[in-house]
């Protein structure tokens, strides 16, 4: 019993630490998709990608720098876009076959042909 409540309050708290940085990015595309306001949606990436990495959750920077340099490609600015992304993309040497991994790793191939 009690090692089942130590894990239910490691969930609960991994949660509470990394929602906020998952809201910021959903509202990201919230303004994206909605709103069709890329700046607004690249202020809350820029949001997520610093709340994800100073709570230390790679997997969430590594997401909110894709839609990130999504937006920034769409706009034209291929070059940075690519280097940001492909900063954090290094970071991860195993679990290369995530969706997330493979989402960057595409966006990164199509920056380098255009």
């Amino acid at each position: 019993m009690g090692t089942e409540r130590l894990r239910r309050a490691q969930c609960d708290l991994q949660l509470k630490l990394l929602a906020p940085s998952a809201i910021i990015l959903w509202q990201g595309l919230a303004d994206l998709s909605m709103r069709n306001d890329p700046a607004a949606a690249l202020e809350q990436y820029e949001r997520a990608i610093s709340l994800a990495n100073a709570q230390a959750s790679p997997s969430f920077e590594l997401r909110a720098t894709t839609s990130w340099a999504r937006v920034m490609s769409k706009r034209r600015n291929t070059s940075d876009a690519s280097n940001r992304l492909l900063k954090i993309y290094r970071r991860f040497n195993e679990g290369l076959d995530t969706p997330d991994l493979m989402d960057a790793k595409a966006l990164l191939s199509t920056s380098r042909t255009t």
